[in-house]
């Protein structure tokens, strides 16, 4: 590499790499680094990596490096297959450093009827990682069919909000995560104040609401005519027109009335009540 002129005088670091077996689902992992300095073609010092990788779920006898990193997956592939149970396959690759977990990719693999379904499946995987995986990691989580993929969730550090993308029809869709944020957006415009525990109650809340509109989205409504009322809504009221009172006379009308003058029916005065009467 310093035969190469633009490589003279920059530093070079070599990392050496261990390949797995063949049949393993991890490539392998790095175990150690070096750094050349500038016009020197030596590593006087390598460095000691120690990073680990995973496949989940486990197969044979192979054990989780971290019983609860597995546990937290079992769960959020629990919750997803209860809801989708046609879902192919959910897989996990874990990375680790210094037995730490530093990196969680997920894929999940199924078929889908449609944009809404799509949609409707992405929120429930957002609220399933939530609820389930580590909110302290960076987390990816693939969702695609046999041919490409449909959706995509992540977060980029443990601290931030996930970001989810749903591509559909060589479109893609941004869906608005509803966050503590949301939530005090909309209290400010309304002129409420919720403290954190009612911030994190309602967030939940308004989430599973919005599940819940996607998953009526989902209904064959093909050959369903449109409407807004569900019940016949015709007048119980005749129409307004003046007719003739048929069968009765005046003075019956007049019995009824509790105060009259002049063969006249006497009301209130309304209008200026210190007008003589």
């Amino acid at each position: 590499m310093r035969k190469k002129k633009a490589l003279k005088n920059i530093p070079i670091t070599i990392g050496l790499f261990s390949k797995t077996e063949k049949d393993s689902l991890v490539g392998g992992t790095y175990f150690a680094y070096g750094t050349a300095a500038a016009n020197s073609s030596k590593i006087t010092k390598w460095k000691s990596v120690s990073e680990k990788m995973q496949v989940l779920p486990t197969t044979g006898n192979e054990k989780a490096i971290n019983s609860d990193d597995a546990s937290h997956f079992n769960d959020f592939k629990a919750a997803i297959q209860n809801y989708f149970p046609n879902i192919s396959g959910v897989t996990a690759t874990l990375r680790y450093d210094n037995d730490k977990l530093v990196q969680e990719n997920i894929s999940i693999t199924t078929q889908f009827y449609g944009y809404e379904q799509i949609q409707s499946f992405t929120r429930l995987v957002l609220s399933s990682a939530k609820k389930y995986l580590p909110n302290n990691v960076p987390i990816e989580i693939k969702i695609g069919s046999v041919d490409d993929v449909q959706a995509l969730i992540a977060k980029e550090t443990g601290d931030s909000d996930y970001q989810v993308h749903v591509y559909a029809a060589n479109r893609r869709y941004i869906c608005v995560e509803i966050t503590k944020d949301t939530i005090k957006h909309v209290a400010t415009l309304s002129r409420l104040a919720f403290n954190e525990e009612e911030l994190g109650k309602f967030t939940d809340q308004m989430d599973q609401l919005s599940n819940m509109a996607d998953q009526l989205s989902e209904v064959d409504t093909e050959g369903v005519e449109e409407t807004v009322q569900v019940v016949d809504r015709d007048t119980v009221f005749r129409e307004d027109k003046p007719e003739h009172w048929q069968g009765q006379n005046r003075e019956t009308l007049m019995a009824n009335v509790p105060e009259k003058a002049n063969g006249y029916i006497k009301v209130p005065v309304i209008i200026n009540k210190d007008e003589d009467e």
